[in-house]
């Protein structure tokens, strides 16, 4: 297999990675099914998702911002997209100190934010972090 068929494999895998995500969020949001189940957000996440939105559209303000979990400043915020649309892509925001963190598919990228490729992300050995879940059933 040549190194083009590689990376079409890869871009194929990653636009069918797009639609089963818009797919799974169409089918499973307001069936009978989670209609009885009561959920609630997470405090600690609750933390997190307001620390996102401070800095969302201005990464440059991480910097000065202190992670939810730990309190240290040592948090972290890398926008992954696609190689032929930079655009577009998920962010993830976690702490350097403590490894937790939060994540956000198809958000638009800000100008001046930290992006690598899905590729690159891979080949670099990105550091990875727990991801703090954003909802718990309560019924």
């Amino acid at each position: 297999m040549t190194m083009a068929n590689v990376k079409a494999e890869i871009d194929k895998f990653e636009e069918g990675a797009w639609a089963f995500e818009r797919l799974w969020w169409n089918t499973t949001r307001c069936t009978p099914r989670t209609q009885s189940i009561r959920w609630t957000m997470s405090g600690l996440y609750e933390k997190w998702f307001e620390a996102y939105v401070k800095v969302e559209k201005d990464p440059r303000l991480v910097a000065g911002l202190s992670c939810s979990s730990c309190g240290r400043t040592t948090l972290r915020l890398l926008f992954v997209v696609h190689p032929t649309n930079r655009s577009v892509g998920w962010a993830e925001f976690w702490c350097g100190a403590c490894r937790q963190g939060i994540f956000f598919s198809r958000v638009s990228v800000p100008a001046g934010a930290e992006t690598v490729s899905a590729e690159e992300r891979r080949a670099t050995q990105q550091e990875d972090f727990d991801v703090i879940p954003p909802m718990f059933s309560s019924g």
